[in-house]
């Protein structure tokens, strides 16, 4: 409840045991009241957070075997404005571009002509993050503390974004084997797809959505994109992979908080025209790493995507990065066990500079749209006649 004793609705209740890792979750009903079923002795941690008040913190003992109330009264924090401004890279202001407060039940707001917005009655003295997205721009992510007795501004620079849905085939991406006597599985394929009302997606699988061979290792590669400043990669991945999620390779190296895979996925760039690659890691890293008695040629604790999630959006910090770059997708398996493996779409990069080279049925910068180009070749007749000279 408030300080001013009323309920406290959709308030996250955490409890968490000292040897435990997750926490159990409970939220609170329209009268504020939470319940948790038996529980274990030990010592907890419980925790509520609610939109608009201060997180509070307690310890407790618990016997076992026995009830306990514990109430909580939650302290509403100061309300502030949110001012600020988007614009493009080149300094000019972007209007009607949309700024949302990420994860909060606070309306999105519109950029005017100036391409300033103002957001009233923000809770202070909490972090949030901030969004703004525009029609053929990307979106920019601005992380920022909303002070309690000062102005608090958060200003945004977008750029023109790629965006390749696969909806025309494989456009200008090409795939390969890694290295030249490897099994090469990618495939453009309509067995699954994110794209709303789209068909298509790239695949690294067997056919018809089969499983993916043994000892496989391939790349999918992207067009070479010019990216500036603050560049961002995303994608839409759909992947089923081997793994081990706490058998005897998790027991192998007792410092690595994720999960172990045997088969798996990375994301690579170049800036040197695809001489050279280097791994990029994903917000928040990788949730997996290649195990210890695996053979996979991505190499053991290489950090990578495995396991079995539907279709989940991830993003990249491409800001460490200017220039032409190529991006590629690697997946690769060991000897054995199989599984119906790794599907990207939707793919975009933000803060593009330069168009990317217009091939046959690539992605180019359109709005937010990627548009498929046809590629036409004229040849000019030239009519010559001759005459023979006098003499």
């Amino acid at each position: 409840m408030t300080s001013e004793g009323q309920p406290v609705s959709g308030a996250r209740v955490a409890l968490t045991l000292e040897t435990a890792v997750e926490p159990i979750v409970r939220e609170t009903d329209e009268n504020g009241n939470y319940a948790f079923g038996a529980l274990s002795a030990g010592r907890y941690t419980i925790s509520v957070t609610a939109f608009g008040f201060a997180p509070h913190t307690a310890e407790m003992t618990f016997a076992g075997g026995e009830e306990r109330t514990l109430d909580f009264s939650l302290t509403p924090l100061p309300r502030s404005t949110v001012t600020g401004s988007v614009r493009e890279m080149g300094g000019n202001p972007v209007a009607t571009a949309t700024v949302t407060v990420l994860d909060t039940p606070i309306a999105p707001v519109v950029t005017n002509e100036a391409g300033t917005f103002e957001i009233p009655g923000v809770p202070a003295g909490v972090s949030y993050l901030f969004s703004a997205r525009a029609q053929g721009f990307g979106e920019e992510r601005v992380e920022a503390f909303v002070d309690p007795e000062g102005e608090t501004v958060v200003d945004f620079v977008i750029g023109p974004v790629y965006l390749e849905t696969f909806e025309a085939g494989p456009g200008a991406w090409s795939h390969e084997p890694t290295h030249r006597r490897d099994t090469d599985e990618w495939h453009w394929s309509r067995t699954r797809n994110h794209t709303d009302g789209g068909e298509g997606a790239f695949a690294f699988s067997g056919p018809g959505g089969s499983f993916y061979s043994n000892d496989a290792d391939g790349v999918l590669r992207s067009p070479s994109l010019t990216i500036g400043e603050g560049a961002r990669l995303s994608f839409w991945q759909w992947i089923d992979a081997e793994f081990d999620d706490g058998g005897t390779a998790a027991k192998r190296s007792p410092t690595h908080e994720g999960s172990f895979a045997y088969d798996g996925g990375i994301v690579e760039i170049s800036t040197d025209g695809g001489e050279h690659w280097e791994q990029i890691e994903p917000d928040g890293g990788y949730p997996y790493e290649i195990a210890e008695e695996s053979d996979n040629p991505l190499g053991v604790g290489t950090p990578c995507f495995s396991g079995r999630f539907d279709w989940h959006r991830v993003s990249f910090d491409l800001s460490a990065y200017r220039g032409a770059v190529i991006l590629r997708f690697r997946f690769a398996s060991d000897a054995q066990g199989r599984a119906k493996g790794w599907y990207i779409d939707d793919v975009e990069v933000t803060h593009i500079t330069t168009d990317p080279e217009p091939l046959p049925g690539c992605g180019v910068v359109a709005g937010s749209r990627t548009l498929p180009l046809a590629l036409f070749l004229f040849f000019p007749l030239a009519f010559l006649r001759f005459r023979r000279l006098p003499g």
